[in-house]
């Protein structure tokens, strides 16, 4: 009996000595990574109603195909500070998008953003601000939404679409951005779709991240999993490089029909950009020349980079193929910035 009871003993000593050595390397690895800063705790927040949205005055850093560091402003949008109402003289410029507007692969100074706002201040005479409302993971109603919710109480005077085929199949992933609907042949973008349960948890659980940079990590590698995109993270350069999908134009009867009363509902001040590899589809064209909204196609001067031997989407330091590389966003930052000229001007 004595045995047993030493055994027993001696059993949960080192169960608790192994628990206490596992959270003093969790510390440990907790306080490294703070020092080194090598990553960053969770960016994001929740607000009832834009939905999930970017922590104010936020300094990150980033690894993937690219590193950079920058901040989101006081105002939750990735860039320096900001005022919501408009300076007098300057001509505001709203670019909405997916991860390959936010661009978090480059700094700011190097992003399109910067050089379309540096040439077209310089090509029209006035101060031109250029905001980057960019979110990893947007389609089109999302953008929308966010639109909606966020965007236009900035008052831009140009709203730029950034989008791809891809966008257009509106398939809104994210359970915490609003969602759009369309009611009784009515558009309306509601709060009332979120997850309550999720959200709870959300609010109840997002401390650990937003303070903790080893529990950011984990939740982002539990993503990467459910994304299945956890093995080419890992093993990088010899995993199947990136390829963006394409889209046929033979798929366009299967766009929702939320795409097209989206695109029926864009402001006048909208043009759209196709960022994407592939055209968009003959309807989604159709309905813009009928709403008289102005389009831009990226993929000609993405076409003479390639023509000239140099990849966009290639970065040489991690041998991967991602998001636009520091040539990608000079050359369509020169290129926008001459297209844009023409327009308003004319």
């Amino acid at each position: 009996m004595v045995f047993k009871v030493l055994m027993v003993f001696k059993i949960l000593k080192l169960f608790i000595g192994f628990i206490f050595a596992a959270a003093l390397g969790l510390v440990v690895l907790e306080l490294f990574l703070q020092k080194a800063e090598i990553e960053t705790v969770s960016t994001t927040d929740f607000d009832s109603h834009i939905g999930r949205i970017k922590r104010p005055n936020m300094n990150f850093i980033h690894f993937n195909e690219g590193f950079s560091m920058g901040q989101y402003n006081n105002n939750s949008i990735l860039g320096p500070d900001c005022s919501i109402e408009k300076k007098t003289g300057v001509f505001r410029i709203a670019i909405l998008g997916d991860s390959y507007v936010e661009s978090l692969q480059v700094f700011r100074r190097d992003q399109f953003i910067s050089i379309i706002e540096k040439q077209l201040s310089k090509n029209l005479g006035k101060s031109v601000e250029v905001l980057n409302f960019g979110r990893s993971g947007f389609d089109l109603a999302d953008m929308f939404a966010y639109q909606q919710n966020f965007v236009n109480q900035f008052k831009p005077d140009l709203i730029l679409y950034f989008l791809s085929s891809n966008d257009l199949i509106c398939k809104q992933t994210d359970l915490l951005i609003p969602k759009v609907i369309l009611k009784d042949c009515e558009l309306i973008v509601t709060n009332d779709l979120f997850p309550q349960k999720y959200l709870r948890t959300y609010n109840k659980t997002k401390w650990l991240t937003q303070n903790s940079i080893t529990m950011q990590m984990l939740v982002s590698a539990g993503k990467l999993i459910l994304a299945g995109k956890f093995w080419p993270k890992m093993l990088g350069k010899f995993h199947v490089n990136f390829k963006e999908p394409l889209i046929s134009n033979n798929i366009t009867t299967q766009l929702p029909p939320l795409t097209f009363a989206i695109q029926d509902n864009f402001s006048s001040n909208t043009i759209v950009v196709n960022r994407g590899n592939s055209q968009l589809s003959k309807e989604f064209m159709i309905g813009l020349e009928k709403n008289k909204i102005p389009f831009v196609s990226l993929r000609d001067t993405l076409t003479v980079l390639k023509q000239k031997g140099i990849d966009p989407y290639y970065w040489v330091v991690t041998n991967t193929k991602g998001h636009l590389n520091h040539m990608g966003h000079k050359a369509i930052g020169y290129y926008l910035s001459e297209k844009l000229s023409k327009l308003l001007i004319n």
